[in-house]
């Protein structure tokens, strides 16, 4: 080879090596566009007076769900006669445009009690035909998919309107309503005495429904606005927002302003369907990547500044996931930095991902961090590793820990989870029913 080509040669090579190391520059769309299109921001919705505010749509969409859902609702006929004033009974429903006066009083008695004395909800329907050996005998014979379904139906009929995203909104209130009366320390006993006596399973399964759907099945997506309130308040007073087992799940957080982020996250190749399209993206590329994001207030950008691998980990994804899927993987343990600057090029702040599993450790209270995670995972951190929990010592927490969850209007405590890991262990041996972060199939 003559010396001109072998400098060619030599050339071409580096141009090609350019050309791989090159950084990328692409639009939040590219990596974030699930949250973009399906993520929402629900605020608290005023139970007390949902009939009154929603009066002239109501009647028409109560009869029009009823309707639509006869079948479904056939074993909770004696519950709804007395809740309609027996405007639905065995023989059938007759439901006026001029809706009867003793069920408009029911309902907001109801509405009432749920938004301002659950424990008094739960007792309003133990006297009012919900207890009942028939429905108790029919649901252990059926599928959760069957009660899940049947129970779902029920409570887009006691909040009936005809804006889904409304409804949606009011129920993910009523599911944070229930989780206080689950589980804080004045009222789990009262709970899970639903939990051990099978005439009251009906009521308890009504009950996990609707927290499991409106905060996992569905909810998984979306966030509760005080819980983005608060974290963009302390980010304010300069503590790092640190996201455990958040995965890509961070747009909405830097559309609030909040721009020190740290999210720890092994990224397990089975849960993609849990992750953003550009989940990769985040976790392998080249220095000097760039992701513009255009929010309506403020233009941002993350440039990638560093990326260090450590080592492989094999692992069988049962500890710290939601799969059913036991297949050992091998996935690479690396710390990856994202830095946040506005269309100035000013630094605003950091997005650290740490791909790796969750320790106790990272549960320690700081005066320069604020702790998140999503309600399925603080459901599983909660739980040992016989029903499938992540097996952390939660008993040894500190007394003062606090953590915000993503779609709970208030900030989860030690005592909590505790009451969640004991409430899952009689609701495993005595209800029998899902697991309240699970996947009910």
């Amino acid at each position: 080879m003559t010396r001109l080509k072998r400098l060619l040669s030599a050339a071409a090579i580096i141009f090609v090596s350019i050309q791989i190391s090159a950084s990328t520059n692409i639009r939040d769309s590219q990596v974030f566009e699930r949250w973009i299109t399906q993520q929402f921001i629900f605020e608290e919705q005023d139970l007390n007076n949902f009939y009154i505010n929603h009066q002239k749509v109501f009647t028409h969409a109560f009869k029009q769900t009823y309707t639509q859902n006869v079948s479904q609702l056939r074993t909770l006929v004696p519950f709804l006669s007395k809740l309609t004033n027996n405007c639905i009974n065995e023989l059938g429903y007759k439901l006026e445009p001029q809706m009867d006066v003793q069920m408009v009083g029911n309902l907001q008695t109801l509405q009432n009690l749920i938004e301002s004395n659950t424990p008094a909800f739960i007792d309003w329907l133990k006297a009012s035909n919900f207890v009942d050996n028939k429905l108790e005998l029919e649901e252990v014979k059926k599928s959760s998919k069957y009660v899940l379904e049947k129970y779902k139906i029920l409570s887009s009929l006691l909040f009936s309107t005809q804006n889904s995203v409304t409804q949606q909104e009011t129920l993910f209130t009523f599911a944070n309503s229930l989780f206080e009366y689950c589980f804080n320390d004045a009222t789990c006993e009262h709970y899970t005495e639903l939990l051990m006596t099978p005439k009251y399973h009906p009521i308890a399964r009504y009950i996990n429904t609707t927290m499991w759907f409106n905060l996992v099945g569905e909810g998984w997506k979306h966030w509760h606005k005080d819980c983005l309130t608060n974290l963009k308040a302390d980010s304010k007073n300069g503590k790092e927002i640190v996201y455990i087992a958040g995965g890509c799940d961070f747009y909405e957080l830097l559309k609030q302003g909040i721009y020190n982020i740290r999210i720890i996250d092994p990224f397990i190749p089975t849960q993609e369907k849990y992750f953003s399209e550009g989940w990769q993206f985040l976790l392998d590329g080249n220095i000097g990547d760039e992701i513009n994001f255009g929010f309506d207030a403020k233009e941002i950008t993350l440039i990638r500044n560093h990326d260090e691998s450590s080592f492989y980990i094999s692992t069988t994804p049962v500890n710290q996931t939601t799969e059913t899927n036991k297949l050992p993987q091998t996935i690479k343990q690396k710390t990856i930095t994202w830095l946040v600057v506005d269309k100035f090029g000013n630094e605003l702040g950091n997005v650290i991902i740490e791909r790796r599993f969750a320790t106790k450790k990272d549960f320690e209270p700081s005066s320069t961090k604020t702790l998140l995670m999503s309600y399925c995972e603080a459901v599983y951190t909660s739980l040992p590793s016989i029903i499938e929990g992540w097996d952390i010592d939660i008993s040894s927490f500190d007394k003062d820990f606090k953590m915000y969850v993503k779609q709970l209007r208030k900030p989860i405590t030690k005592n909590h989870m505790l009451n969640i890991r004991l409430a899952s262990v009689i609701n495993l041996a005595s209800l029998e029913f899902i697991n309240y972060g699970s996947n009910p199939n």
